[in-house]
């Protein structure tokens, strides 16, 4: 066994500082590993298995290095190390969600040359097998934000970099481990989804009990071109869907492609999409490596499930954070405003938004971005990522940096009812609300009989950091909604042009 080290140790790679660096790999059993950074050297015994592990004490932020890994025999010599800040960006296809298919990416494209943003990409591999059978060599690199790679980024990774480099003014590296269409069980081990979420178990099981005959199904699903994410841009349903404005009738034409996906998207032992499999194949590759955080956007396919993704994303967050022995901060992304497509609707979604905010109440260290604003009724995968990014920077330079900025979403904080008027105040809205447009969006009235109230019979203004309703006498209000269905347009903000929350007040 020759000296090898994890896979992220590469060329170009981006180190956490001022946390101890956890740097591993493999040898012959009993050697002496030795690890050179910075002019210091550190050393190890490989067990009896041939693995190490070296700890190396905290560093500041460096603009060029190298590090040197011996083992008395061989030597790896790994050039062009930043150290800075390091974020994991976790989730599904929302995150995965490559810069190519940005909104604004041909203008991005022209001014985004910055050596210190780097993106490393884990192949999506779900089984021992995949490997051997594609090509993965367009992943599994640092990239640098060049014209030339900057449409492999994740555009809300790329975007959260941007800002976090801007303000922060050191590396920043961004580790994308993300797939689309997984559920937050595919990222956990089984203990955990035991324990916060055995229903998923239950219903693989279902689904792998169902197969008639295994290893037709598996061969089905690993040599489909839908299911090879070796390369990405070559697969033209993927390619079309990502870019959007795809018609009714051309998704109509793509039924076929559907069809096929639907026969191979049963749940057996090779699918990304089961219980645990991206966890073992992907998450663990980067578990120990050290980082200052995690950024997140997922659950749109926990939707079978709604009422128990809190528990999800608690168990989520401990798993990592016992396996990463970090209490690491995680960024969350609240679902995007979306209707319905061909293929999929967003019944379940204000539950999951309900869900994804209590996260953020049950765990520590947990804080969400509004992103009410940039939905798009037809297409899960909104197109404009910038804001996302920013946000989740914003939430990231607040919390975790402790800057003084007004960060996290306006919410609604207690209500009132005053001379007729129905008065609620907002936290998170420091200098005041403000309006795009004339009308507040997303506001509905419920009246006794759980209807909604016409809009001509109320009326809305903004004071500060209040929302006052005016209501016509003979209404009687018995609750406000405001941004509870599946697809809005949310156009009420703070003066850090975050929008508001979904609420509902009961009166």
């Amino acid at each position: 066994m020759g000296l090898k080290l994890g896979e992220i140790f590469k060329d170009g790679m981006v180190l956490q500082r001022d946390k101890e660096i956890n740097v591993w790999g493999t040898a012959e059993s009993g050697s002496t590993i030795n690890v050179s950074l910075k002019g210091k050297n550190y050393s190890v015994e490989t067990d009896v298995k041939g693995e190490w592990k070296v700890c190396i004490p905290a560093l500041s932020a460096s603009f060029g290095t190298e590090m040197i890994v011996s083992d008395g025999v061989d030597k790896i010599c790994i050039e062009d190390v930043l150290i800075g800040d390091v974020f994991v960006a976790g989730g599904q296809s929302n995150m995965e969600f490559f810069m190519r298919y940005d909104k604004d990416f041909d203008k991005v494209v022209q001014t985004c040359e910055n050596p210190l943003i780097r993106f490393y990409d884990i192949p999506e591999i779900s089984t021992s097998e995949e490997p051997q059978m594609h090509d993965y060599s367009l992943f599994g690199f640092w990239r640098k934000a060049t014209p030339e790679d900057l449409q492999y980024f994740s555009a809300v990774g790329y975007y959260f970099a941007r800002t976090m480099q801007e303000h922060l003014q050191v590396p920043i590296g961004i580790v994308g481990c993300n797939w689309g269409g997984t559920r937050s069980c595919c990222w956990m081990d089984e203990e955990s989804v035991e324990k916060y979420g055995p229903v998923w178990m239950r219903d693989y099981e279902e689904q792998v009990a169902s197969i008639t005959d295994m290893e037709e199904a598996k061969q089905k699903y690993l040599t489909n071109m839908i299911s090879d994410k070796s390369h990405p841009f070559d697969n033209p349903i993927d390619d079309k869907m990502m870019y959007g404005n795809v018609s009714k009738e051309e998704l109509e034409g793509m039924m076929d492609a559907f069809a096929e996906l639907d026969s191979i998207s049963v749940l057996g032992p090779w699918h990304p999409w089961r219980p645990c499999g991206c966890y073992h194949y992907m998450l663990n590759q980067i578990a120990s490596y050290t980082v200052k955080g995690v950024i997140w956007y997922q659950g749109e396919s926990d939707s079978a499930h709604p009422e128990i993704y809190a528990d999800m994303m608690e168990g989520l967050i401990k798993c990592w954070r016992r396996d990463w022995n970090d209490e690491l901060p995680f960024f969350m992304t609240q679902l995007a405003p979306f209707g319905t497509e061909i293929m999929q609707d967003a019944l379940y979604y204000p539950e999951l938004r309900q869900q994804q905010e209590l996260v953020t109440k049950r765990v520590n260290n947990v804080f969400l971005a509004s992103i009410g604003d940039v939905g798009n009724y037809m297409d899960i995968h909104p197109k404009e990522k910038q804001p996302v990014g920013h946000r989740l920077a914003l939430l990231a330079l607040g919390h975790l940096y402790n800057e003084k900025i007004l960060c996290d979403a306006p919410m609604s904080n207690f209500s009132e009812t005053k001379d007729g008027q129905i008065i609620i105040h907002f936290s998170n809205a420091s200098g005041g609300l403000f309006l795009k447009g004339d009308t507040i969006n997303a506001i509905s009235l419920i009246d006794e009989t759980n209807k909604d109230i016409d809009a001509v019979n109320y009326s809305t203004t903004i004071e500060d950091e209040s929302l006052i309703i005016t209501v016509n006498n003979d209404e009687v209000v018995k609750a406000v909604s405001f941004a509870e269905t599946p697809y809005y347009e949310v156009n009420l903000y703070n003066m850090s042009k975050i929008p508001v929350m979904p609420f509902r007040v009961e009166l």
